[in-house]
């Protein structure tokens, strides 16, 4: 299950906003630690985030990294805060979430965040959290703040009490495309992860396996107002009492497009609601110790797959699911599982989002499968690749080949700026429809966004059926680089780019001497450049570097 995971989490990258400076932490570095570079990073990360201003971001090498002893990391509101980088990169989209970057605890939380005004603008993103101990959430602590965790792995923390990953009092903070291992608590409840008082998490697209705890093993909502809890996994999950997979005594839970399989508790294998209120859509819940067992709650159930037979709700059903490979934590479906196109026939308002738990695009057939992935039929198109780039006339030119094709109707390109919304920009007609030889295809979208710009291509079949492939970025290059204004007569001046962030800038006297200098990346593929001490007149070079391209400019300072 682990596999599965990390394989969706590398292709869904988070993005920066182009109004921010980005700090850089390195273990290797051996420059004066001011965060400015790679070679000058910080080498301790809560240094890198003391010294972040909102809107900021910090890039965090490939290494091991641990608070001092009995004290925890913590986020700070509207910083940004990205694993995934060797400590070389020269652009953003060169990051991989394979560079593995690990949080460890030091005999306390890894990071404990309270009372600090964290909101969705303070985000976590593509961390190993691990080793972390305490009382109360072992892994992350949150109290009355809503950050958001992205890409996150949190595998061997430990509480005492509840959640052993995280645990959120009065907190909602937003889980996206993580995976929680075999976290724990010694009693209590929430092995991967506790909710109370106010909290109302949304988790989405994420794996809980090989949790426990006495009460819910993956997940312990007691005395919340109940989490969103949607294309999620819980699979191998173990509770001593009630609810391996999820425990709920909460006001109201919503579980939507989930998988619980083989997780074991004395009561509620799968899921246990007590004097709670939950509402369960399009899940699969089979092959737990004991499925769903609720008392005294009020509990909604359609369209859902369970395990101790059929339940009053519409479109339920209790038939085996049909699972590729259970016994190897493999909960995809085989051809003829009942729960193919048996979801909610229209989804609005479930946000269950355009891909499933392994990336695969939603909604593959006539209706939305039941449980956490997708069917993936014998396509009708073999896609072998899909790639976007820019080209001289400040577009961007994208290729696809295909190596058969059966019944194809048409392609189109869609196009985002968040990752979230999509545009069509492109439709393809001229297809080959049916062949079994290579076919190539070109298109050209004459307005990509400034800077980055995600593009994803969809296949339709002559039956109307689509399938979506990955996600592809690309960065659109400056109309025209300059700097300016040139000449200059006050301390600042402005340098067009294409990535504001991320652009490599140097400042030299004509004899050599670096200038030392503020930046301040702008919306409009410009960084404005405010010298530390006041230039003396005559004739400046100004480098720009962006992904391994150099260009130099000569500024006059009147």
């Amino acid at each position: 299950m682990r596999r599965v995971f990390l394989a969706f989490a590398l292709l869904v990258s988070s993005f920066i906003k182009t109004n921010a400076t980005v700090l850089y932490v390195s273990l290797n570095a051996t420059g004066n630690n001011d965060g400015t570079t790679w070679a000058n990073a910080y080498t301790n990360l809560q240094a890198a985030i003391d010294a972040a201003a909102s809107g900021d971001s910090i890039f965090v090498a490939q290494a091991t990294y641990q608070p001092a002893t009995n004290t925890a990391f913590s986020m700070k509101e509207g910083v940004k805060i990205f694993g995934g980088f060797i400590g070389t990169e020269t652009d953003f989209a060169q990051r991989n979430l394979a560079n593995k970057a690990t949080l460890q605890g030091n005999r306390a939380n890894v990071m404990l965040n309270v009372n600090n005004g964290l909101t969705s603008a303070a985000l976590l993103d593509g961390f190993f959290i691990t080793s972390g101990y305490q009382s109360l959430g072992g892994g992350i602590y949150n109290s009355s703040v809503s950050p958001t965790i992205s890409n996150c792995i949190f595998s061997n923390n430990q509480a005492a009490s509840y959640g052993g990953g995280i645990f959120n009092y009065n907190s909602s903070p937003t889980i996206t495309n993580c995976g929680f291992s075999n976290n724990s608590t010694q009693s209590g409840g929430g092995g991967g992860m506790a909710n109370t008082g106010t909290s109302r998490p949304v988790i989405m697209n994420c794996i809980f396996t090989g949790n426990s705890a006495f009460n819910g093993g993956a997940i312990y909502e007691f005395a919340s107002t109940g989490s969103v809890i949607t294309n999620c996994t819980f699979a191998g999950n173990t509770a001593i009492a009630y609810g391996g997979g999820l425990c709920n005594t909460s006001l109201s839970v919503t579980v939507t497009n989930c998988t619980f399989a083989a997780n074991s508790a004395g009561s509620g294998g799968g899921i246990l609601n007590s004097r709670a209120g939950a509402v369960i859509s399009n899940t699969i819940i089979w092959g737990n110790t004991s499925g769903l067992v609720s008392l005294n709650s009020t509990v909604t159930v359609t369209y859902s797959n369970l395990q101790d037979g059929v339940i009053s709700g519409t479109g339920n059903l209790s038939l085996d699911p049909l699972f590729t490979d259970a016994a190897s934590m493999d909960f995809t479906l085989q051809s003829g599982s009942p729960c193919i196109d048996a979801g909610t026939p229209d989804t609005t308002g479930l946000n269950i989002g355009i891909a499933d738990l392994a990336g695969k695009g939603r909604i593959a057939g006539e209706s939305v499968d039941m449980g956490a992935y997708e069917f993936g039929n014998v396509l009708p198109v073999t896609l072998i690749s899909f790639s976007a780039k820019p080209v001289a006339t400040h577009s961007v030119e994208l290729e696809w080949a295909t190596a058969q094709e059966t019944q194809n109707a048409r392609f189109v390109i869609e196009r985002s700026k968040d990752l979230v919304s999509f545009e069509p920009v492109v439709e393809i007609r001229d297809v080959a429809g049916n062949s079994s030889t290579l076919q190539t295809y070109k298109a050209v979208d004459p307005m990509p966004y400034s800077g980055t710009s995600y593009y994803r291509l969809i296949q339709y079949d002559i039956d109307g059926t689509r399938t979506v492939s990955r996600i592809v970025s690309v960065i659109a290059r400056s109309r025209d680089y300059a700097v300016y204004p040139n000449p200059v007569q006050s301390q600042s001046f402005r340098v067009s780019v294409d990535e504001p962030v991320t652009a490599k800038i140097e400042a030299r006297s004509a004899s050599g001497q670096t200038i030392p200098f503020r930046r301040k990346p702008l919306d409009t593929q410009a960084v404005e450049i405010s010298p530390l001490a006041s230039l003396l007149p005559g004739t400046y070079l100004i480098t720009v570097q962006e992904r391994a391209v150099k260009r130099t400019f000569s500024l006059i300072v009147q």
